[in-house]
């Protein structure tokens, strides 16, 4: 068994297992090839070990366009992508199945990625989701979606509307999945005060508020499991397009 563990960071992903078989012996396989939706909240599970997984994630804003159906359908979800793209999803899944080499595999995977993405192109939605997202990433410290919405020259309500739509979750929990995934991703700290100052908390209770609230853990707890992780891991990919 395995623990599996999806930690809320604003974006969605494809996830390629082989569930059966040998990862050398490519007629041997058998596996699954699903959408995993943004996530609000941690998602924890014990399940099955699997001989291999490949995740891709998609940059945030750009998976509705891709994968066909608006993101905020796929929050907190994990689908298989046979069910959004049919035919094209299960011939997917088989032929990175008889695939014999793993880069080879997440190549395929990307490939057909990109090739969606061009056929898409990029609506007035896309883009100003993207630019929205770039704001967001790009500050050291979190902008209110008021004055976020005045920097994109709309009104708030329809950039949550597209927001959402694009991304998964709104502008407002996309701001605060952000501000704590740079407060997670502290090496190490010997001051949580500083970490929450430097991640635009209020202060230190408030950062353990939200980490309790998005991940039922303190930070010192997430991140003793994050250096447990490290130690145990059996050597998930993890490819960022």
């Amino acid at each position: 068994m395995k623990r599996v563990e999806l930690l809320p960071d604003g974006t969605l992903g494809l996830l390629f297992q082989i569930t059966d078989g040998s990862v050398a012996r490519p007629g041997s396989r058998d596996g699954n090839l699903y959408v995993v939706g943004t996530r609000t909240t941690a998602l924890y599970k014990t399940t099955q070990a699997v001989p291999l997984a490949v995740m891709l994630r998609f940059r945030p804003g750009t998976a509705s366009a891709i994968l066909g159906v608006p993101a905020q359908q796929l929050t907190d979800r994990i689908v298989g992508l046979e069910d959004l793209w049919g035919a094209d999803g299960r011939h997917l899944r088989r032929t990175m199945l008889s695939v014999a080499e793993i880069p080879d595999m997440i190549a395929l995977l990307q490939a057909t990625i990109e090739a969606r993405a061009i056929r898409a192109g990029q609506s007035p939605s896309l883009h100003l989701a993207q630019q929205a997202v770039s704001l967001i990433t790009r500050r050291p410290t979190p902008i209110s979606v008021a004055d976020l919405a005045a920097r994109l020259e709309v009104t708030t309500r329809h950039l949550r509307r597209v927001f959402t739509t694009e991304v998964g979750i709104g502008p407002k929990e996309f701001l605060r999945v952000i501000r704590f995934q740079r407060a997670a991703g502290a090496a190490a700290p010997q001051n949580w005060a500083s970490v929450a100052a430097e991640a635009g908390y209020y202060d230190q209770a408030h950062m353990i508020r939200d980490f309790r609230a998005l991940t039922g853990r303190t930070p010192s707890r997430l991140q003793a499991a994050a250096h447990v992780r490290r130690h145990k891991s059996q050597g998930t990919t993890m490819v960022v397009p």
